[in-house]
């Protein structure tokens, strides 16, 4: 039996506390995945995110550029798609997966490209769009039912945010009206740095770490809302964060909000300083909830901030891609 290099995935049992709403969350045992993927060969330099389909949990490894596919009932590695380089197929530093509609998107910034598979790990394609070229383009894109992949892509001339492209790289419209000063490089960084989440309806959230903004916008881009994302655990933080000009003259971003996702139900979850938040369709955040994760016993939530979470099946999995090994996964229910 091929031992797996134990730094790498690992399943723990830890608390986590409502800070508001009036439910408390309970954590549920889990087992570990170690000796679920001892079968399996699973060497991970630099996780940079995960995704999760049914059974199938998926991985980027930065560092050698793959997709790393696992069974997670059987605990056994599938296959490994990719390789690090600069060909068609290839990847030099992925960022961002998402699987969606029986293809696998990989946005690559080191190659400044999408990189599309089919869930064999077959290359299908590439493109590299208009948004990768903006000046503060943040890492994250999503996927609608209809293949057309939203992107945050800030079109001064037409103020609008959100850009959508078809498969094949060709920018379908604009979306999200917004009207952004580009002589003021501090607000054009904060308010280039977003992510994109859709949700089951089509509708979608757009997430501002640097502002600590929520905003929900329909499917042809009207925004339904904005939120200040403010709780007690965010009050914590060092400091507000933001974009701020270094000494050198470019520009530097702090922020203690981090990725989000959306739930089957078309909530969104927040990570930020000290766990993370869930907010309904409706704008009210329903729990705040505290992670104490593999740093618990430091004195410091700083590398809390870079927890990226993933909601299926009742669980939550987070990743910490700045510190790139660690794979916790959470199985939680509500007690009413």
């Amino acid at each position: 039996m091929n031992q797996v290099n134990p730094i790498m995935l690992f399943m723990v049992l830890a608390f986590c506390c409502v800070i508001a709403g009036g439910q408390d969350i309970v954590v549920l045992k889990g087992s570990s995945i170690v000796e679920m993927v001892e079968k399996s060969e699973i060497f991970i330099k630099r996780m940079t995110d995960i995704d999760w389909v049914d059974d199938t949990l998926y991985l980027l490894d930065a560092e050698n550029g793959q997709v790393i596919e696992i069974n997670m009932l059987k605990g056994e590695k599938i296959r490994t798609i990719s390789k690090k380089g600069q060909g068609p197929g290839e990847l030099m530093h992925p960022d961002r997966i998402r699987v969606r509609n029986k293809k696998i998107f990989v946005l690559d910034s080191g190659n400044r490209a999408l990189k599309i598979f089919d869930l064999s790990g077959s290359f299908i394609g590439q493109f590299k769009a208009d948004a990768f070229n903006k000046p503060y383009f943040y890492v994250t894109f999503d996927v609608s039912q209809k293949d057309e992949i939203y992107f945050p892509d800030i079109d001064i001339s037409k103020g609008m945010l959100v850009g959508v492209y078809n498969l094949s790289g060709e920018k379908l419209r604009g979306l999200v009206p917004c009207l952004v000063n580009d002589k003021d490089i501090l607000a054009l960084a904060n308010r280039s740095y977003f992510g994109i989440g859709l949700d089951p309806d089509g509708d979608f959230y757009l997430n501002f770490p640097l502002l600590r903004e929520l905003w929900r916008c329909t499917n042809d881009g009207k925004v339904l809302w904005k939120k200040e994302i403010d709780n007690a655990l965010l009050q914590k933080a060092p400091e507000k964060g933001g974009a701020i000009l270094t000494k050198s003259g470019s520009v530097g971003v702090t922020t203690f909000m981090r990725g989000m996702e959306i739930t089957q139900d078309g909530k969104a979850v927040i990570g930020h300083f000290g766990g993370g938040c869930i907010i309904n369709k409706e704008g009210l955040m329903e729990r705040v909830f505290k992670l104490e994760t593999w740093n618990s016993n430091e004195k410091s939530w700083n590398n809390v901030a870079l927890v990226v979470y993933r909601i299926n099946r009742g669980s939550i999995i987070n990743a910490a891609p700045g510190q790139s090994f660690w794979l916790n996964i959470f199985q939680m229910e509500v007690k009413k």
